[in-house]
């Protein structure tokens, strides 16, 4: 959603539209919206103030509510019209035909356990869009790391022990919670670039991609 510190209107129309398209096809959605890199500056300046790490979490969810309102207006009719403040409304949208967009609900934990818990919930599977390729035996940004094609989800849980700290703003793919959810339900979890959407059509329509499948 954002590009340079800025959100990035034209992506989000290109990722709502690609949405619209879907599920006109007949593919039913459920959108969780994280913070970007706007909610880390915002949670780094809130550091310099002395701010709680539980209040750092709760000005990162409310950035992630604003995120998820955005998108709601882009989407329009589809959107389901009431704000979406947990799982068991977004199910019903879901079943009413809308597509519910929703931030994060609990602090300490990422948006990305919450989307765990509603593709859980749904029995569904998991497409985590992200600003990589996938999951990396290091930190891309670092320097040049293997891309993991498949884990179990096992291998999965174990990664996350070991590279998510939980502080507000980490920046690591899936967060610990998430990870635990995937596990203990096997949710099918793909994890890719959120930019190139003909890749995660090609996850929609179970062609190649490049990314990480867990299972």
């Amino acid at each position: 959603m954002f590009k340079n510190n800025r959100i990035d209107y034209k992506y989000i129309a290109e990722f709502t539209r690609f949405l619209k398209d879907m599920h006109l096809k007949g593919y039913k959605f459920g959108v969780v919206t994280g913070g970007g890199s706007i909610a880390r500056e915002y949670i780094s300046a809130a550091s310099h103030f002395g701010a709680t790490k539980v209040a750092l979490d709760e000005l990162a969810i409310s950035i992630t509510k604003s995120n998820a309102r955005l998108v709601s207006l882009a989407l329009g009719d589809l959107a389901y019209p009431n704000e979406v403040l947990d799982i068991d409304t977004a199910v019903l949208a879901i079943k009413e035909g809308y597509i519910p967009v929703m931030g994060g609900m609990v602090a300490g934990m990422t948006t990305d356990a919450d989307a765990a818990l509603l593709a859980e919930s749904l029995n569904a599977h998991f497409i985590n869009l992200t600003d990589v390729a996938g999951i990396y035996s290091g930190d891309p940004s670092q320097g040049v790391f293997d891309l993991y094609t498949h884990l179990s989800p096992e291998q999965l849980l174990n990664l996350a022990k070991e590279h998510d700290s939980r502080d507000p703003g980490v920046h690591f793919p899936l967060d610990l919670f998430a990870c635990e959810i995937i596990r203990r339900s096997r949710i099918k979890t793909y994890v890719v670039d959120g930019r190139d959407l003909n890749n995660v059509k090609n996850i929609l329509y179970m062609q190649p991609f490049k990314g990480t499948r867990i299972d």
